[in-house]
């Protein structure tokens, strides 16, 4: 378990192209229409499966967006174009539902937090 979540942490770090000269420097992501579009394709039944998974890594204590995201990616089976930016884009989605609140750029996940309401 313990050596999964590492995986996952690392794996994070990678992909928002963080170093150590860089590392106090938030990475934002910016969304493309496709982004945005990809959501379209998807079926109700989907669409409530990203969302009830997403939530479900999220907790009544603040947590980073990163590891949210992060930990969602196990939808990746299911869903082979579902990125980081379009799983970011489900927790902003939780956050509109008023399901989730934040602190911070939510576009800076490793700069930012979301919890339960």
């Amino acid at each position: 378990m313990m050596k999964s979540i590492f995986i996952i942490l690392i794996t994070i770090y990678l992909l928002l192209g963080c170093d150590s000269q860089n590392e106090k420097v938030p990475v934002e992501i910016e969304f493309t229409e496709s982004d945005f579009n990809y959501f379209k394709t998807l079926g109700a039944s989907e669409l409530k499966l990203i969302d009830s998974t997403v939530y479900s890594h999220t907790h009544e204590r603040w947590r980073k967006i990163a590891l949210v995201v992060g930990k969602s990616f196990e939808l990746q089976e299911q869903f082979s174009e579902l990125d980081e930016t379009k799983l970011l884009l489900g927790v902003h989605h939780l956050i509109n539902q008023n399901k989730l609140v934040s602190q911070g750029n939510i576009k800076a996940m490793r700069f930012s937090e979301v919890k339960r309401k």
